[in-house]
């Protein structure tokens, strides 16, 4: 993975950018509204830096945008799925990185109370759902992104209801 990602930083065509499939002891996946863009509910996500592994920038942006330690998280599977998506026509370029963004899925569970601590400049809101919502929650974002990621969670060992 590591030198994928060194590859994608030095071609600045796909910027490499962690999701982090979250889900509690009462089954619930943590979905955010980011406070860019139309906000979509998604899971939580963010980039890549140059000198990190996908686990790496999950802990690090987790804890950034919702306060969720390291030490309550545990990874059940790395490397769920990798996808590059070529950003809208419309969408300016954002870091210097020309077509879009090369997403890697990460599984995880949660063992903390629940309760998170947004940085609001980059999360507006955050909710616990079932499996049910998240399937209707994640419908309602960009058709492609909303694609990709139902078919990253069909990769998920224990969810066999995707």
């Amino acid at each position: 993975m590591n030198e994928i990602i060194q590859k994608l930083h030095k071609a600045k065509e796909y910027r490499p950018v962690v999701v982090a499939i979250i889900i509690n002891k009462n089954g619930e996946f943590l979905l955010v509204q980011s406070a860019k863009g139309n906000n979509p509910w998604l899971f939580p996500q963010g980039g890549i830096e140059s000198n990190e592994d996908p686990a790496e920038a999950l802990f690090r942006e987790v804890e950034e945008e919702t306060g969720i330690k390291s030490s309550e998280l545990t990874i059940l599977q790395d490397n769920v799925y990798y996808q590059e998506l070529d950003a809208p026509p419309d969408r300016k370029n954002k870091r210097g990185f020309e077509n879009g963004k090369a997403y890697f899925y990460i599984y995880c569970t949660y063992r903390g109370d629940g309760s998170l601590t947004l940085q609001e400049e980059e999360i507006i809101s955050y909710k616990w759902v079932n499996k049910d919502d998240l399937i209707i929650l994640l419908t309602q974002g960009r058709s492609t992104k909303m694609k990709m990621t139902l078919k990253a969670l069909s990769y998920v060992k224990d969810l066999d209801w995707i």
